[in-house]
């Protein structure tokens, strides 16, 4: 497995477990759940918050929403 793959399994890891609530953090400040039909199934979608600046961009919240999306 190379070191990308094990950081994103790592980070998908993480956000499991922040959503669901295995850890003390608040999955409000991080995430924002999709709750429109527009899901297809999948009632935890992530919804990418709007960034302007690189710092925001490139945060573990934005980082690993494409690949926690892509699961299904």
């Amino acid at each position: 497995m190379s070191f990308e793959a094990k950081r994103i399994r790592a980070d998908l890891v993480l956000c499991y477990k922040i959503v669901h609530g295995h850890v003390d953090i608040d999955k409000n400040e991080l995430f924002r759940l999709a709750t429109a039909s527009f899901t297809q199934g999948n009632d935890l979608k992530i919804v990418k918050k709007h960034s302007v600046v690189n710092a925001r961009a490139f945060h573990f919240s934005n980082h690993v929403i494409n690949h926690s999306n892509s699961l299904n």
